[in-house]
């Protein structure tokens, strides 16, 4: 996903929203048993997330690149404002957007946040083209829990999606643990069915499946 000599070191997934916007960090780790297992695939851990309440876009894209140079020393520019040789930059996943209608953003969104230096993509693309790709609920839900649980207590191992944690337990995204611990189907098997109203949680789930 990057130009020649890019670097990606932080994973960033992006929910808009009309009463917030939220984005999820990401980072990729493998351990020296998933080596010995000649496991290739990376482990995921969700290290931060960024909220932004009744806030513009464009404020919600600075509060991240705030905290991404801050804390994690990503998209750092030098004294002259130009991209700093040394450190990654963040790799941004978007739910994607559409030509026409008010259901998904638009690609002005993707803008404001390649106007910073970040690389923006649309979360998923038609095979072989540059088109954003639909991404149904059922599929985004049932790939997040794929990689959160293991089939069995013997595949505790292949589990591949974590939240990180500080030295006395408490969870580096608390608002999308908060919402994973919530949220589940009604009855009928629908998930997320309920009003978009204040109390709604599904931006942090939204955001961390579109990364």
């Amino acid at each position: 996903y990057a130009s020649p000599g890019v670097t990606h070191t932080l994973l960033v997934g992006h929910d808009p929203g009309q009463r917030q916007h939220v984005s999820m960090f990401l980072k990729a780790y493998r351990f020296p048993e998933d080596i010995r297992r000649k496991e290739t695939r990376p482990r995921w851990f969700i290290v931060d997330e960024v909220t932004s309440p009744e806030a513009t876009v464009e404020a919600h894209v600075a509060d991240v690149l705030r905290r991404a140079r801050d804390k994690w020393k990503t998209n750092l520019t030098d004294h002259r404002g130009r991209p700093a040789a040394d450190g990654g930059t963040m790799l941004v996943r978007i739910d994607p957007h559409t030509r026409s209608g008010d259901a998904h953003p638009g690609q002005d969104l993707y803008a404001v946040w390649r106007s910073l230096g970040m690389t923006a993509r649309a979360a998923a693309y038609t095979p072989g083209t540059t088109t954003p790709a639909t991404i149904k609920k059922l599929s985004r839900i049932d790939m997040v829990n794929t990689l959160l649980c293991a089939v069995s207590a013997e595949d505790v191992a292949l589990r591949r999606l974590f939240v990180a944690c500080d030295d006395h337990g408490a969870p580096a995204a608390p608002k999308l643990v908060a919402a994973l611990e919530s949220m589940e189907s009604n009855d009928r098997g629908q998930p997320e069915a309920e009003a978009k109203d204040e109390n709604d949680m599904s931006h942090w789930p939204c955001a961390l499946g579109y990364a």
